[in-house]
C-alpha cells in the first residue's frame, strides 16, 4: 500500500498520489481514514508543507503544497484532496 507522511509525521494510506497535468494540483486518494481527519490534517499548512509520498521503494517529496484546495468523497470511500502549490 502506498502512504503520505506529513511535516509533522501523520501517515495516511493512498491509493494513489500525483500533481496535475491540468492545473498543477498535487491530489491523492486517501483511504481508511476519517473525513474530519483528513480534513483536520491538509487545512493545517505546518502539516502540508512537506509531505512524503511513499510507494514500495520509491519516495517523492513535495514542498509548499500548503494551500487547501478542496476534497472530494469517492463512491468507494476513497477522500481524494486536491492541495495547491503556495
Amino acid at each position: 500500500m502506498q502512504k503520505l507522511i506529513t511535516s509533522n509525521g501523520k501517515e495516511f494510506p493512498v491509493r494513489w498520489c500525483g500533481v496535475s497535468t491540468v492545473d498543477l494540483s498535487l491530489r491523492f486518494a486517501v483511504v481508511e481514514s476519517s473525513i474530519q481527519e483528513v480534513l483536520a490534517t491538509f487545512m493545517n499548512t505546518e502539516e502540508t508543507a512537506l509531505i512524503k509520498h511513499l510507494f514500495d521503494s520509491l519516495e517523492t517529496v513535495y514542498e509548499g503544497y500548503t494551500v487547501f484546495k478542496g476534497v472530494e468523497v469517492q463512491y468507494n470511500g476513497d477522500i481524494v484532496v486536491a492541495m495547491n502549490h503556495e
